[in-house]
């Protein structure tokens, strides 16, 4: 079967280059649901003379990693691909280079290094896409969500969260969007679920933790120390359709600048009244699309003191500056602060 799999590798796909690099020689990368996982890894075994690609959730046969080994030796392979890892192995071959690739953030193997590939942020969208209009491209992002961008996409993402989730996960998603972007409340979560079914805190909250493993959703923690408060977004802000009826754009791109935030590999904070705080740049961010801009200043002016320098305001409005007193204010496009500001 191995040399049967190793003769008919899967053809590398249609690839845009990612921001992400791969530069470990052992390396375990992680991504939520298409993210492009495998894409990545294909393109990484194409680059590579003797690679294996070798899918771990195939149904048509189960990997003896003991054979793998002893295979990878006799065909002197020098680099090797494990796709949908859902478990450490109990053994790996020995060759030159090895790239683990698994949903589950859990997993954590000695003497590699993990690496995180998240949905396409808006600088790679618009290349994905080849639109470079960029009121365009700001509305089919919205629209689409950060999945890598297919003709069927948005069925692929559903089914593909449908299926690596269970009943309890997808209830505890659709009730917890209540308080989406508001702080987490897994209680009043609990409390909802249980006037329906038969249900215990331990199992809800394990739930939440897989959901997180799985990267399906992600946390902005609380910049004062002495809260517990946190908040869920979706690691692809296009799953709120599923869970959600009717519309809210605010929130929907309130989870668009999350999502830009944690491609920057730092912790997502928010702080007081501000939607998203960033320490190193002690940097309020206000979501404020719609809001008339004297408004919108307004807030900016009740939220100034000392502790900030700069308070960012998404918007749809013209971008412009002003200053207030030790602080200054910015107004500013989705597309500005994602590409502009964060890539700056």
């Amino acid at each position: 079967m191995l040399k049967f799999l190793y003769e008919n590798q899967p053809k590398e796909r249609s690839f845009i280059p990612r921001k992400l690099e791969i530069k470990s020689a052992k390396t375990l990368l992680f991504g939520s649901i298409l993210s492009g996982k495998t894409s990545l890894g294909l393109k990484w075994c194409s680059e590579r003379k003797n690679a294996f690609y070798i899918d771990a959730s195939d149904l048509r046969y189960n990997i003896d990693f003991k054979a793998l080994c002893e295979f990878v030796r006799q065909q002197n392979i020098s680099a090797l691909c494990v796709d949908n890892l859902k478990v450490n192995p109990e053994i790996l071959p020995d060759c030159d280079e090895i790239l683990l690739i698994s949903r589950q953030k859990s997993l954590k193997i000695a003497g590699f290094e993990s690496v995180l590939l998240s949905g396409l942020d808006f600088e790679e969208f618009i290349a994905f896409s080849k639109n470079s209009d960029e009121s365009t491209a700001f509305a089919a992002f919205m629209s689409s969500g950060n999945s890598l961008p297919t003709a069927l996409s948005r069925e692929l993402l559903a089914y593909s969260v449908f299926a690596n989730t269970s009943e309890l996960g997808l209830k505890a998603l659709s009730a917890n969007c209540l308080y989406e972007s508001l702080n987490f409340n897994a209680i009043a979560v609990f409390r909802e679920l249980k006037e329906k079914s038969k249900l215990s805190k331990n199992a809800l909250y394990s739930e939440f933790e897989a959901l997180e493993d799985k990267g399906i959703i992600a946390f902005a923690r609380n910049y004062d120390e002495n809260s517990r408060f946190k908040r869920m977004y979706f690691c692809d802000f296009a799953l709120r359709k599923l869970f959600v009826l009717g519309k809210n754009p605010r929130k929907i791109i309130e989870n668009m600048v999350f999502c830009e935030l944690a491609k920057t590999g730092e912790q997502v904070y928010f702080k007081g009244e501000f939607d998203f705080y960033l320490p190193k740049s002690r940097a309020g961010v206000l979501v404020l699309p719609f809001l008339p801009p004297e408004l919108a200043l307004l807030r900016a002016k009740k939220l100034a003191n000392d502790e900030i320098k700069e308070i960012i305001i998404i918007s749809n409005a013209t971008a412009k500056s002003e200053n207030l007193n030790s602080c200054v204010v910015r107004f500013m496009s989705f597309a500005t602060f994602a590409v502009g500001y964060l890539d700056g």
